[in-house]
């Protein structure tokens, strides 16, 4: 008994004190051919790496507590394009180090575009971008950025041709080289290839195709760069594009011709900018929507732009009061219901006899071109 005492005690863990993750080296640097380098890690309990991306290998992903630093050695691939770098987190639960590695490549410093149409933002540019506007800023202007499709909406509802697509638009992350790691930008529900909606016989969008954004963005809570929804759409799939895009002509929603209800129904146009004016009626703060009724007849109104992700209409619009949108016509069919959807709030005022128009910022809706 006193041996299997023994032999019991000896098998107990040993206690390397508070959780700690440490690595000599913080920083390597890799010349165009690649190569391999040493590091040493020392981990006071289980460890693992995260963020290694294809062209970066790590003798070991993970491992046990150990008295001793452990050896790691860090392999890179052959550059052929531009300097590329990554970020290796190594972790212990809430305890992280990381390993800086930059790698050398013939073409030199990458362009992360400046979002025009003849130098697109890339993911990296982009989120750089935003970062500088700042969280749920949105951009004061469209921008085009390009990259390669990393991951597909969750939902197939979401999905460009997905089962059960009903309102034709789509969801997809994108990145610069296509995988999932390092920066991420999400195309939320945009439109198909030449501001339309996806239609029967287009092309779906999958995994690895090279794609370009059109319209304005937001980092959305500070940690999620992406189009504004409804704001945006496909401009190139795999280099097809269908146009969508006059951005020279400086117009906006102000341009657009006013119709009562009534004409815009029988209209029904899905591709042009309309004004309408009329009282506000079962007004939901959630989606910024409503019923707008003039003396020809009512139209939902879906998620007016101005409002989408504010706080500040959602607490000014009141039923009863009197508002002036552009927007496009668009048909539910599931509740056989006509809807004015893509809208922005050109005038409001509080159906009280005193004015409550749009602050500065919303009071001139961003750019649109009305065809």
């Amino acid at each position: 008994m006193a041996g299997a005492a023994l032999l019991v005690g000896c098998n107990k863990e040993v206690d390397f004190g508070p959780a700690k993750v440490a690595l000599d080296q913080t920083n390597l640097a890799f010349e165009v051919a690649g190569g391999s380098q040493a590091v040493s890690l020392t981990a006071t309990r289980d460890w693992a790496v995260n963020g290694v991306p294809e062209w970066v290998a790590v003798s070991a992903t993970n491992g046990q507590a150990a008295v001793e630093a452990q050896p790691l050695k860090i392999t890179v691939t052959q550059n052929a394009a531009y300097d590329r770098s990554a970020t290796l987190v190594f972790t212990i639960g809430f305890a992280r180090t990381s390993l800086i590695i930059n790698q050398a490549g013939p073409n030199g410093q990458v362009d992360n575009g400046d979002g025009t149409l003849e130098n697109p933002y890339n993911v990296t540019g982009v989120i750089e971008y935003l970062n500088e506007l700042g969280a749920d800023v949105n951009s004061p202007k469209k921008v085009f950025v390009k990259g390669k499709v990393s991951a597909l909406a969750s939902k197939e509802s979401d999905q460009f041709g997905g089962t059960g697509n009903t309102f034709g638009n789509g969801s997809f992350t994108m990145s610069d080289d296509g995988s999932v790691n390092g920066g991420q930008f999400t195309a939320y529900r945009i439109n198909y290839l030449g501001n339309k909606k996806f239609a029967a016989g287009d092309t779906p969008v999958v995994v690895g195709d090279e794609v370009i954004v059109y319209g304005n963005v937001v980092n959305y809570k500070g940690n999620t760069p992406e189009t504004q929804q409804n704001q945006a759409f496909l401009y190139s799939l795999n280099g097809e594009n269908r146009g969508g895009v006059d951005a020279g002509s400086g117009d906006d929603y102000s341009t657009a011709a006013s119709k009562t209800v009534e004409e815009f129904i029988q209209l029904a146009d899905k591709n042009t900018y309309y004004k309408l004016t009329g009282t506000v009626s079962k007004f939901n703060p959630t989606y910024c929507s409503f019923d707008l009724t003039d003396a020809s007849g009512t139209i939902y109104v879906y998620s007016v732009l101005a409002a989408y992700k504010t706080d500040e209409w959602k607490n000014k619009i009141k039923d009863g009061g009197t508002i002036t949108i552009a927007g496009k016509y668009d048909y539910y069919a599931s509740k056989s219901q006509h809807e004015v959807v893509d809208a922005a709030i050109l005038e409001y005022t509080d159906g009280q006899g005193g004015g409550d128009e749009p602050s500065d910022e919303y009071a001139n809706a961003p750019a649109k071109t009305v065809e």
